[in-house]
């Protein structure tokens, strides 16, 4: 009987906290943002819209085109930043093997300048944020920049709509930007931009 009392009041409680819960917004949100279905649009920067991926982990082997442009595998990140430089710049930067963790590296051979992180030279709109970390690394486009740190774009990270405005901070000394990690295990190497500006 008294296992039966604690299960009940547990229960309560659950219910109590979904209830204030609900009434914030909360449950909704992450009812939303996990309940969508692949390919979902989550929010858009300069026309070029992110989609929902389902998990970090997954990998459905399904292509985007656009105008017979291979722009990568749906929705990941790196299909993301090929689309936004297609989109936006005109660029076809995606090179067929390449994972996340090779765009700062092979920046040369994607017709992009490379600035380290800690360097002299400040993130700027629509640069490509690159991180080695994890298994396959992670791109996301920059869509704003702040004395403390910027917002960016991307797809396949926590799949929900805070993929379209994820905060990383920066801080500068003696002039050197020094940009924060996606998060601790994937710390960013540098950013990228066209060479033509």
């Amino acid at each position: 009987m008294a296992a039966i009392r604690g299960y009940l009041r547990e229960v309560v409680l659950l219910f109590i906290l979904a209830l204030i819960f609900s009434s914030c917004g909360t449950i909704k949100n992450i009812t939303r943002a996990y309940v969508a279905d692949w390919g979902t649009c989550l929010g858009e920067y300069n026309g070029v819209k992110a989609y929902y991926d389902g998990s970090n982990s997954c990998a459905r082997q399904k292509y985007n085109h656009l105008d017979n442009y291979c722009t990568g595998m749906k929705w990941q990140c790196v299909e993301y930043v090929n689309r936004y430089y297609y989109k936006v710049y005109g660029m076809k930067i995606r090179v067929i093997g390449d994972d996340a963790n090779d765009y700062f590296d092979r920046a040369p051979e994607r017709d992009l300048h490379r600035y380290a992180n800690g360097g002299t030279v400040s993130p700027q709109l629509g640069d490509i944020l690159c991180s080695n970390g994890g298994k396959w690394g992670h791109v996301a486009i920059v869509r704003e920049v702040r004395s403390n740190g910027i917002y960016v774009i991307h797809q396949n990270w926590s799949n929900t709509n805070s993929d379209v405005r994820k905060f990383i901070r920066m801080s500068v000394s003696n002039g050197r930007y020094n940009v924060g990690g996606f998060s601790y295990w994937y710390p960013v190497q540098g950013w990228l931009r066209p060479r033509k500006s």
